[in-house]
């Protein structure tokens, strides 16, 4: 008998660790005030096109600042961890506003990967175990945490100098000579790491705007075939082409093309505001000219905007408190009236004067480029000011 309970004794606490779980990815995150954590997959593979549109993959809770979760082992992807209470804004329309510091970058693709992570107020710091590739890609990080400090030290002290309503010169010196260093830190770790698939992913992340283009030209035919075909290299190689594709000649055009067009929109400032006459959400036909006699915002927008969905709170409470005022007026611009319409009455706009834009002459006439662009005009028909969302912050000063 004794033997008999002895082996059942073992069996149990063989079957104790057998069915403890085994998660994809897990870990701990201190110094968080918040128990959430948002989970986004990514892939920049063209077998799987749709990864990147599909928001956030899953919700996870931390008990005690430990997380777990489980992943589809059959691919290759970039997994990002969304812990709320970081310095990362997470808008209503899935805009994530941050940096990289901010939140947690992994690579999965079968492995089972431990977090170890810390935020202290500033950035959230980690490390990572489970395959060669995260490790490697956690020490490249562990020489970037004081840089990523520093800027956060800069940019609040540009916040500071804002408020006290003093020059912000020594403080964006100080933030430029950060960014500065820590571009030197990734450039120095590609440098000397050209045959790690880390290196184009690294150069992706810091090269992709067309102003970057000649920059990260310098490193193409560079990397061995081995790297180019690793999944981390796939944004890298897009970007590339891309930038072959944006000859010289064509960014100095679009580049005149941007400055001009900056400065039509600004030039109308001081002037009377094009007219035009637009269809309203109502059915009517409207002119700008017929709301003379108040002050106007107008708001040239589209539904398919997820910066102009984001402004959109913010011009309705000015809406509230100015309403008898000003006129508030939308022009929705490149967009579906079946979409347009959705996101009037989903966001509540119908108290606005709501236009369609159906075959873009106002955006031309404006020379729009960018939106939501919004404008002030006058009781006299003058345009007042032009600008972003930021503009609003304005009103009140008119009254």
């Amino acid at each position: 008998m004794r033997y008999k309970i002895i082996f059942m004794g073992i069996l149990f606490a063989a079957l104790s660790v057998s069915c403890s779980p085994k998660y994809s990815v897990s870990g701990k995150i201190t110094g968080l005030k918040n128990d959430t954590m948002y989970v986004a997959l990514k892939s920049d593979s063209p077998e799987r096109p749709n990864l990147n549109k599909s928001g956030f993959y899953d919700t996870v809770i931390l008990k005690n600042g430990k997380f777990g979760f489980n992943l589809d082992d059959s691919f290759f992807k970039e997994v990002c961890l969304y812990p709320l209470g970081t310095n990362i804004h997470i808008l209503k329309s899935g805009i994530r506003i941050g940096y990289y510091s901010d939140f947690i970058t992994l690579f999965h693709s079968g492995e089972n990967i431990k977090v170890n992570a810390d935020f202290d107020g500033r950035i959230i710091s980690y490390t990572l175990k489970g395959s060669p590739l995260n490790e490697a890609y956690s020490e490249f990080l562990s020489s970037t945490w004081d840089a990523k400090r520093m800027r956060w030290e800069s940019l609040k002290e540009i916040g500071e100098l804002r408020k006290a309503k003093k020059p912000l010169t020594e403080g964006q010196a100080k933030l430029k000579e950060t960014i500065k260093s820590l571009h030197d830190i990734q450039l120095d770790y590609v440098s000397k790491n050209m045959n790690s698939p880390l290196s184009p992913y690294i150069l992706s992340k810091l090269y992709f705007t067309p102003d970057d283009y000649p920059k990260i030209l310098t490193y193409r035919g560079k990397f061995s075939d081995e790297v180019m075909v690793s999944p981390l290299a796939y944004s890298f190689i897009n970007i590339i082409s891309s930038a072959e594709k944006y000859s010289v000649e064509n960014y100095e055009a679009a580049k005149r093309e941007q400055e001009k067009k900056d400065s039509t929109l600004n030039s109308l400032i001081g002037k009377p505001a094009p007219d035009f006459s637009l269809r309203s959400y109502q059915g009517e036909t409207i002119s700008l000219s017929s709301l003379k006699g108040k002050y106007i915002l107008v708001d040239f927008w589209g539904s398919w905007c997820g910066w102009c969905i984001e402004a959109i709170p913010e011009i309705q409470k000015y809406y509230e408190k100015y309403k008898e005022k000003m006129n508030f007026l939308t022009v929705a611009c490149s967009d579906k009236e079946s979409s347009w319409k959705s996101a009037i009455e989903k966001h509540k706009m119908q108290g606005f004067v709501n236009l369609i834009d159906e075959n873009g002459k106002v955006a031309s006439l404006y020379s729009l480029h960018a939106y939501p662009t919004m404008l002030i005009i006058n009781p006299k028909g003058i345009i007042e000011a032009v600008g972003n969302g930021e503009i609003t912050e304005r009103i009140d000063k008119l009254f």
